[in-house]
């Protein structure tokens, strides 16, 4: 069982009702664009949507 801030992500998924995996990439992808939980809590739904957008391709 991996834990997050106190967290298992089994019972993140289990919340938010997506898969451990999602909630992995998407950890692992705020970790990358430098932000902390503080700063993702503060932003507005759009804002986050922006962050976690799935691009269309890789180039």
């Amino acid at each position: 069982m991996h834990r997050r801030n106190g967290m298992a992500l089994e019972a993140i998924a289990r919340i938010m009702n997506i898969s451990r995996n999602t909630v992995k990439k998407s950890i692992r992808l705020a970790e990358q664009k430098g932000l902390e939980l503080e700063q993702l809590a503060a932003m507005e739904e759009h804002d986050l949507e922006k962050i976690f957008e799935r691009p269309l391709f890789n180039l």
